[in-house]
């Protein structure tokens, strides 16, 4: 049985990589600012209970 630590830790680690893709994935074809804005967010949102 998994750990509520290690279960937050997966989820962290599995959100955050998503996130670090479609940062760069949207920067390589240079879509508009704000899009990129709400990714950068993503990693707030992690943090906090949806």
């Amino acid at each position: 049985m998994t750990s509520p630590s290690t279960y937050f830790f997966i989820s962290f680690a599995f959100l955050s990589s998503m996130c670090d893709f479609f940062r760069r994935a949207l920067h390589q074809n240079s879509l508009h600012g704000s899009i990129l804005a709400e990714i950068k967010n993503c990693e707030l949102r992690t943090f906090l209970p949806s």
